[in-house]
């Protein structure tokens, strides 16, 4: 299992506290071959299910509110392997904050569900 914050997620996280760009609330989820990488913009062939705007809050794990996580469903509209998911600033296109693949994937039929959890903890470092 490989999962990265992408170069462009990067970007993303600067923009949103300086007020650009839109929050990162879009799963998606991806067939196709590969691992995860910091240079990649997209999953490897988005599945045709349509990104879900996921629930966003923040918790506390080492203090009050120093993570951001994003909780969602997908469910299949058919047969097929999910091998990657990521979050996204929007619906459609958009940047790619996080992606994560496996190998091998998790195969699905029609009606099949997975949950996402994105979690992103902030903490100074040493």
């Amino acid at each position: 299992m490989t999962a990265v914050i992408t170069n462009i997620g990067l970007q993303l996280l600067a923009r949103r506290l300086k007020g650009e760009w839109n929050e990162p609330i879009y799963i998606a989820w991806g067939t196709g071959a590969g691992d995860a990488s910091i240079t990649d913009t997209t999953l490897f062939t988005e599945a045709s299910e349509s990104r879900t705007a996921g629930v966003v809050d923040l918790i506390g794990i080492v203090t009050d509110y120093d993570t951001y996580r994003v909780t969602g469903v997908i469910t299949s509209n058919g047969t097929k392997t999910i091998t990657n998911w990521g979050l996204f600033d929007a619906s459609v296109g958009g940047n790619l904050l996080a992606k994560e693949s496996i190998n091998p994937g998790t195969s699905l039929t029609l009606g099949q569900m997975l949950t996402f959890i994105f979690r992103f903890q902030f903490e100074r470092s040493t």
